[in-house]
């Protein structure tokens, strides 16, 4: 797809920012997304479209009917999916299934509880990201 816009501007001020925050922090080895419910689809998006590392999704979902599935023809090279689908939405299976499909690497059994906070949580993830092996494949 061709960006147009306020998208290239959106799309080469989030690969600034995150070079910045790389810069800072030596960690430009290590980019990762995390959000939830409308987060989550645009933790999705933007993770593919800056080259992260991996992403954690939980309970993304959808600006319109069917975009997640189309969002892995953007890159040939895409990050690592953790995808925690607690609504059990359709949307969402589908495009864990079309990870599987394709050979693209997606997890779906790591749900944090987030009932001690969204702190913990966070670290929970950061730790999940930690202990597997970027070349995992489903």
């Amino acid at each position: 797809p061709v960006l147009e816009g306020d998208e290239v501007w959106e799309k080469e001020l989030l690969h600034t920012l995150i070079q910045q925050y790389a810069d800072e922090y030596e960690c430009e080895d290590d980019i990762y997304l995390y959000g939830e419910g409308p987060a989550g689809y645009t933790a999705l998006e933007k993770g593919i479209d800056c080259g992260a590392d991996a992403v954690f999704s939980q309970s993304p979902l959808e600006r319109k009917e069917g975009m997640l599935a189309q969002l892995l023809h953007r890159r040939k090279s895409l990050p690592i999916f953790y995808v925690c689908n607690r609504e059990q939405d359709e949307a969402v299976s589908a495009f864990v299934e079309r990870c599987r499909q394709q050979k693209i690497r997606v997890h779906t059994d790591f749900c944090p509880s987030d009932e001690e906070g969204e702190l913990r949580l966070i670290q929970e993830v950061m730790n999940m990201f930690e202990h597997v092996p970027a070349e995992y494949t489903p």
